[in-house]
């Protein structure tokens, strides 16, 4: 196939995604008596089963927050801001050996500073303009819906815009300025069928294909993400297209996410330190053409849970993206 027949391929996917269906619909009368017989069930279920066990089924919502996922990674950005506005020349504080990152765009930004929250045509920052996704991965699509993009500022977590209910995807930028866009995962019961945002490729990445029930051992996951590598992603906003291919992902599992969240200013480096192999090294320092997104995942059969984070946020994933 040429390479224009291919790009009108891809092309015609992308607008697949513009038909994704975000809206969720009225429930009916019919739909309202399953629920609530469904509901009966898990609480029959939570009297047999635990609650753990249907937390970690869906059928509880787990109490969570977005500060409590996202907040000890805020604050971290917030200091490396903060030593960014105020190691200036003259300054008594000892000056970083790297750049730091740039506070939210402001409406007097310089076209430097707005290139560095694109991706090819797509704008990251504060944008009333929604993005959505779409993975070919072999001959799979996953559809990722639309989300509204937002940067990251000291005090967004208490604004509620990176709220479960908001649809929303915090980018940031790391200590190089390359883009960190956080998505969540998971669903928040198992009535919620097409979960959040990034809960399709979890699903593709976490669960066998023919009877869903979630991966046995971490070197199965790796396996999966190595058929990542190489796959297209067509990222779109308004009429505006980017096409870019997967060149690194990475699965934290439990025992190291802690650890992945005191270097969220360094996570790069970190990546490309701890996981040998796995892509990250071939990024660059100021690196715009690449887009990486870092979203939640559950912990393994063969693997411990990590009691202080949830059943949706054992792990963490980092899946980046070239433009091509």
């Amino acid at each position: 196939m040429s390479e224009e027949k291919q790009e009108q391929e891809i092309r015609f996917r992308a607008q697949k995604i513009s038909m994704k269906e975000r809206e969720r619909k009225h429930i009916s009368r019919r739909d309202f008596i399953k629920v609530a017989t469904g509901l009966g069930l898990a609480g029959a279920g939570a009297y047999y089963f635990g609650k753990e066990t249907l937390t970690q089924l869906g059928v509880i919502r787990p109490e969570q927050s977005t500060e409590g996922f996202f907040n000890e990674e805020s604050e971290r950005l917030s200091r490396a801001t903060q030593v960014a506005e105020t190691s200036q020349p003259g300054s008594t504080l000892e000056q970083p050996n790297i750049k730091q990152p740039e506070n939210t765009p402001e409406p007097t930004e310089t076209p430097e500073l707005s290139f560095n929250w694109r991706f090819g045509d797509i704008d990251f920052s504060n944008s009333n303009e929604q993005i959505g996704m779409g993975y070919f991965i072999g001959d799979e699509e996953i559809l990722v819906p639309y989300f509204t993009p937002i940067s990251w500022y000291e005090g967004v977590l208490q604004s509620g815009e990176f709220g479960l209910d908001r649809n929303s995807g915090l980018t940031y930028l790391d200590e190089r300025n390359r883009k960190i866009l956080n998505l969540h995962s998971g669903r928040l019961s198992i009535f919620d069928q097409e979960g959040l945002t990034m809960y399709q490729l979890q699903r593709y990445i976490e669960e066998y294909p023919d009877n869903g029930v979630i991966r046995y051992a971490p070197r199965e996951i790796d396996e999966v993400l190595r058929t990542l590598i190489g796959s297209d992603v067509v990222v779109k906003q308004e009429n505006k297209f980017a096409y870019s291919k997967i060149i690194a992902a990475v699965r934290v599992p439990p025992e190291r996410v802690i650890e992945s969240r005191n270097n969220v200013y360094t996570i790069v480096s970190w990546l490309t330190e701890n996981f040998r192999d796995s892509g990250f090294e071939q990024i660059r320092p100021n690196d715009r053409d690449v887009l990486i997104t870092k979203f939640c995942g559950r912990k393994l059969g063969i693997e411990r849970e990590e009691t202080r984070e949830t059943p949706w946020r054992q792990a963490r994933f980092f899946i980046a993206k070239r433009l091509a």
